[in-house]
């Protein structure tokens, strides 16, 4: 993982407390962020640049992920907060964090990457709460 560290005396204690967090909590895509005096839990996801600008505008208001061991071991009684959608590869790909208002398994909108008659985790989305490395 790479870090840019910059240090002054006034905020090298929640600095290093950011890093501490960032660092040591990760465990299968999901990590604690401390963030404007909230404490959340994450979960890192990759998504297409279609439905990611979608979710930038704010017109998308549910994501679709299958529902298999690899996602239920994610999703299921981990007390995800929010998700951090990120599109592309390398250091400086675009991301937005999203609050989760819930998980249903259910079915989703066509318009919005579902396949008709499949079942999906739904995930409901709140709003935006951080955006990065947009072109």
């Amino acid at each position: 993982m790479y870090c840019e560290i910059e240090i002054s005396i006034k905020s090298f204690s929640i600095r290093l407390f950011y890093l501490l967090l960032d660092i040591n909590n990760v465990n299968n895509g999901i990590y604690t962020k401390f963030w404007k005096g909230e404490t959340m839990t994450l979960l890192s996801m990759p998504i297409k640049k279609q439905w990611f600008d979608m979710l930038l505008a704010g017109d998308k208001k549910e994501e679709y992920r299958a529902v298999t061991k690899f996602y239920t071991s994610r999703l299921v009684y981990k007390g995800i907060t929010h998700l951090k959608f990120i599109n592309g590869y390398g250091r400086d790909k675009p991301f937005l964090v999203v609050e989760l208002k819930n998980i249903i398994i259910g079915t989703g909108k066509e318009e919005w990457g579902a396949v008709l008659g499949e079942q999906y985790y739904v995930l409901g989305l709140g709003e935006v709460i951080e955006r990065g490395n947009l072109k």
